[in-house]
Formats: structure tokens, sequence, C-alpha cells
């Protein structure tokens, strides 16, 4: 089951969903970690680098960890699906038919045992990127840009665009996302695990990359696909400093942007350096 949860992510992908033109990822220049965080920066403009995170280092606690159950009365249908498509041998599936109806695995066992299986997997071998629709808002320059003192890049990220265009949109919703075990509609599976979140996380208007079948690690971009890099409002003299040289001795065709705080109202504008 894992495994065809798992391979079906690439369904997402011939779904282009939600038009866009760019795609924006913010960076921290954190002083505790600066060093790291500036090498990142450098290597997404002079490498065309991007890293993928595995999901237990994202900031939501609860990040591709839906709830788990194993309605008895699907059991039957999810049964004769596994039979039909020949990727077990018969002896496995009688076990696990007979162990379901004499009750020695019932849904809850049945449950935790895939729950804990499922979370190592998808921690271990699935690298996430992720993107906002938005450069301007308040919230994401200060919980991904080090309260306004990093950047924010831009990157070409139409439905259609090499690379970017797998991004996909993230939904909002109330309740905890819920995967049933025996459910063969593995589109469901996989945004209820990958593409959903919290309302509470609605203001980010998040699209995400999902690596199937890829590690976390790095991964690199089509060059020319970074449009823009956009300084926050409290970005140090130094760093931006750095970045305009280093930016001009790279010969990295991007323009470039800062943010300025708008007197009139709580806004923020976005005007050329």
């Amino acid at each position: 089951m894992i495994e065809n949860f798992l391979r079906h992510l690439e369904q997402f992908y011939d779904s282009k969903i939600n038009r866009r033109n760019f795609l924006y990822k913010y960076y921290s220049l954190r002083k505790d970690s600066h060093k790291v965080n500036l090498e990142r920066i450098v290597r997404v403009i002079a490498h065309q680098e991007l890293y993928f995170s595995s999901s237990i280092n994202l900031n939501d606690p609860l990040e591709c960890r839906p709830i788990y159950i194993a309605p008895k009365k699907d059991f039957k249908a999810w049964i004769k699906s596994k039979k039909k498509e020949s990727r077990y041998s018969k002896n496995v599936i009688d076990i696990t038919e007979k162990r379901f109806k004499s009750g020695l695995a019932n849904e809850k066992q049945m449950c935790n045992h895939l729950k804990e299986k499922m979370y190592k997997r998808i921690q271990e071998e699935i690298g996430i990127c992720c993107f906002s629709v938005i450069p301007d808002n308040m919230l994401m320059w200060a919980h991904y840009a080090s309260s306004h003192t990093g950047i924010c890049f831009q990157f070409t990220g139409t439905p259609f665009t090499n690379f970017f265009g797998e991004a996909q949109k993230v939904c909002y919703k109330r309740k905890r996302s819920v995967v049933n075990v025996f459910d063969n509609n593995h589109y469901r599976q996989v945004k209820a695990t990958f593409l959903t979140k919290n309302k509470d996380w609605k203001y980010e208007r998040e699209f995400r990359m999902v690596g199937y079948w890829r590690k976390p690690g790095i991964r690199k971009f089509p060059k020319n696909y970074l449009k823009g890099i956009i300084l926050g409002a409290k970005i140090s003299k130094e760093d931006e400093d750095f970045l305009i040289n280093f930016i001009k001795k790279s010969e990295t065709k991007v323009e470039l942007y800062k943010v300025s705080l708008n007197e009139k109202c709580d806004k923020l504008n976005i005007i050329p350096a």
C-alpha cells in the first residue's frame, strides 16, 4: 500500500491548478545562523540550488501526519482490489484477510502499525520545498525572513513552467486530515497527507513541491528561472551591500527590489532597489 501511495504522488503533477505567474521563497538571515543562511542564499543565486526538507523539519508539528482509519466495512473491497493488482503474493493477502476477519488484526492495530511505518517513510524518503504566491505579507516576512531582515526570492512559477510547474496549491481546513487506509483513491490520500494544512496557516498562501521518490536534499532548478530578489525592510547594510556586489560579480540577471514600509497604512510596498 505504501509504495502505491507514494507512486501516485505523480498524479498531482499532471493537475495544473490555480493560475499564478511567480512563486516566492523567503530566506532568513538570522544572526545566530547567519553564515549558514547566507551560504544557502548564495547557492540559490550562483548554483540554482534549492533544498528540499524532510517533513520533520517543517514548522507545523502535524505536517504530513494525518489521522489514519481502517473501517471494517471497507475491508472487503480493499482486499478484492489487492488481489487484482497482483503486487502481493496470494499467501500475504490470505493471511491479512484471515487475521482481520478473525479479529487478530483490528482497526486500531492496523492503523498504529501503518501510521508509524508511513510517518517514517515520509520523513526519510520525501523532500518538500515550500513557496508562497505573495511577496508582501507582514507575517511571512516576520516568520520566514528573520523579522524582515532576510530576503525573498522571486521565481518564474506558472503551472506550465518546467520544474516550478510541479508546485501544487495547499488547501486549508479547520479539522485534521483523515486517511482511510482501505481507500483505493490515492489522489485523496496524497492530498490529505501533503497538501492540506490547518486554517491557522492560511495566511501563507502556500504552494509546495513534493519530491516523490526523492529523498530530502538539494535539487537544481533551470537557469534564468530566478527573476527577482527582494530585500527585507530591515536588512542590514552589510548584508545588502554583500548581496548587491555578489549579484554583480556573478553576472546573475535578476531584478533587485526592496521592501518599503507604507507610512499611511499597515502595508508593505515593494520598490526597485
